[in-house]
């Protein structure tokens, strides 16, 4: 039910859900990505895995908003939950009752990360579109950076605990936390008054000539923004060359920073912590009366900079400083961005456009997985060519930006 307070019952009992969820999922990426250091000393292997992980939600994004615009959104966000509570589960009965199936257990976290890539492209945008109608239009840029705080306030815990946890509590348990989180979650989202898109929207999307037609016709909407385009390519080139550090980081723990595996639990949470800051910021008196456009590409100039230090220094204290820098652009980039889509697109267009918007983005992760796994095996685990490249190259893809008039006036215009 929109309300005019921020903190109402409906906007709450989303965010906790999604904090629970999110919880259990960092606690999980983490235990898989030691879980395969140790089993399969593939860098490779997890670039790939975070290929399944995005690439289906990047091939059906576009056409799961064009379904979330027909559907009940709080439909479609339960039992996305309540499916990604379930894989895990199974994933974890293979390595309690079958550890020796090591490859079995491999596939199957392929085809698990699949069929929760799927789920995330109908839940994304279905969360994102549920915004406006939660919170009034004055508190939506306030929504959703408290949605990406909750998220990375996660992060930065769960990241912390696996680090702590996984030398006490075996995988597989760990694996069981992330299913039971996102049961929890779907069962809590059951309670949420959210679903407040008018009957006449609905029948317009449900009585479409076809599928393709509204396909086009939210991309065409996107399009017709002058500056959106710009904004979104640059943000996920920035994406693309961030994730070399998440694929790398347990051989630049080991070999550069010659730190035990804790220390990849560590860092991914001080990166945490620059994620929650840099959402945080969003919510306060001061960034509304920034230049967004100039926190744009100062954000990004700063993010290369920082990766480019991260990339040869060998020392744990300025490491910890980079991620945090990195960890607050990307808070701070991802908690706004998603506002301009909500604020320009008209509600029964709103899934869709977020969708476009998502799978934009989206894409850019598993190719950077890819190329970056490929390439740290290619140079043998030396990770510091890897990422002194993707740094200067991070510096380079935010150039364009400043000479964009139209980027400038949309972001202006939607302060």
């Amino acid at each position: 039910m929109h309300e005019n307070r921020l903190f109402n019952f409906n906007f709450i009992l989303l965010l906790q859900g999604l904090l629970v969820s999110q919880l259990g999922s960092t606690i999980y990426f983490v235990t898989i990505a030691i879980w395969i250091k140790d089993n399969t000393s593939s860098a490779a292997t997890m670039g790939l895995l975070g290929v399944a992980t995005f690439l289906p939600s990047i091939i059906i994004g576009p056409i799961a908003g064009a379904f979330v615009d027909r559907w009940s959104r709080k439909k479609t966000i339960v039992f996305c939950d309540f499916i990604c509570g379930i894989v895990p589960i199974v994933i974890a009965y293979l390595m309690i009752f079958h550890p020796e199936e090591k490859t079995i257990i491999v596939y199957s976290l392929f085809l698990a990360a699949i069929i929760s890539s799927i789920m995330s492209s109908f839940f994304r945008p279905a969360v994102l579109a549920s915004i406006p109608n939660l919170v009034s239009k004055k508190h939506i840029i306030q929504a959703n950076g408290l949605i990406n705080s909750s998220f990375n306030l996660s992060v930065v815990i769960g990241q912390a605990l696996t680090g702590i946890l996984i030398v006490f509590i075996s995988a597989p348990l760990l694996v069981l936390i992330n299913g039971a989180s996102y049961i929890f979650s779907a069962f809590t989202e059951c309670f949420i008054r959210f679903d407040n898109k008018k009957k006449s929207d609905i029948e317009t999307n449900k009585n479409s000539k076809n599928l393709i037609n509204e396909l086009l016709e939210g991309l065409k909407y996107f399009q017709s923004v002058n500056g959106l385009f710009p904004i979104v390519l640059t943000y996920s080139g920035f994406i693309f060359f961030s994730s070399a550090v998440v694929i790398g980081l347990p051989y630049y723990v080991e070999i550069q920073l010659n730190q035990t595996k804790e220390w990849f639990g560590y860092l991914m949470a001080t990166t945490g912590v620059g994620l929650l800051l840099g959402s945080l910021l969003v919510v306060t008196p001061l960034f509304k009366a920034l230049d967004k456009s100039q926190v744009i590409i100062y954000s990004i100039l700063i993010s290369g900079v920082s990766l480019l230090v991260f990339a040869v220094t060998t020392s744990t204290s300025v490491a910890v400083i980079m991620s945090i820098i990195r960890g607050c652009v990307f808070g701070l980039l991802s908690a706004w961005l998603p506002s301009i889509i909500q604020l320009v697109s008209p509600e029964y267009l709103r899934g869709r456009t977020l969708a476009i918007f998502s799978s934009f983005t989206t894409a850019a992760l598993p190719l950077g997985y890819i190329l970056s796994g490929l390439l740290i095996d290619f140079f043998e685990h030396n990770t510091k060519i890897v990422y002194f490249s993707c740094g200067l190259f991070t510096i380079v893809s935010v150039l364009p930006l400043m000479i964009n008039a139209n980027f400038k006036q949309l972001v202006r215009s939607n302060n």
